[in-house]
């Protein structure tokens, strides 16, 4: 959400993720001795996505001002999830760039922005995962 990241380029920055699950939990119910088991509430997994770190390390900030526009800990300051709630869409591409699937995750927003490791040891690029809460998602 340009509001909070504040730039188009963090689409290009994405290293990973995987599309999140859904979920029906199972009810069981006793009918006449036996077990009749049917659907209850649909539940979706968190979303995690792993971010490159871009060179003067502003897409995790940003990220960590969206989690201050969330909850301030400094003034206590609970902020209003129709503020910083954001529709997200996750787009699986084929080889050519084409979409196959789009995904709509409703009312998004980051609940963890992970560390990252500091090693002059190795020559990978640094990165961070981001884990997003999500009421539902929708194919688009």
């Amino acid at each position: 959400p340009g509001d909070f990241i504040g730039t188009d380029r963090a689409k290009y920055l994405i290293n990973a993720t995987t599309l999140p699950d859904s979920t029906l939990e199972p009810i069981d119910v006793n009918w006449q001795g036996q077990i009749f088991s049917t659907g209850s509430n649909q539940t979706f997994a968190d979303w995690v996505v792993t971010f490159r770190m871009d060179k003067d390390g502003r897409l995790r900030k940003n990220f960590l001002d969206w989690h201050r526009a969330i909850h301030n800990p400094e003034t206590n300051v609970h902020g209003n999830p129709n503020d910083y709630m954001r529709d997200q869409e996750v787009w699986h591409l084929n080889p050519q760039g084409d979409p196959i699937q789009k995904l709509q995750l409703v009312s998004a927003w980051p609940t963890t922005i992970a560390g990252y490791t500091l090693d002059y040891g190795t020559k990978e690029y640094v990165t961070f995962d981001v884990t997003f809460k999500y009421l539902y998602y929708r194919i688009l």
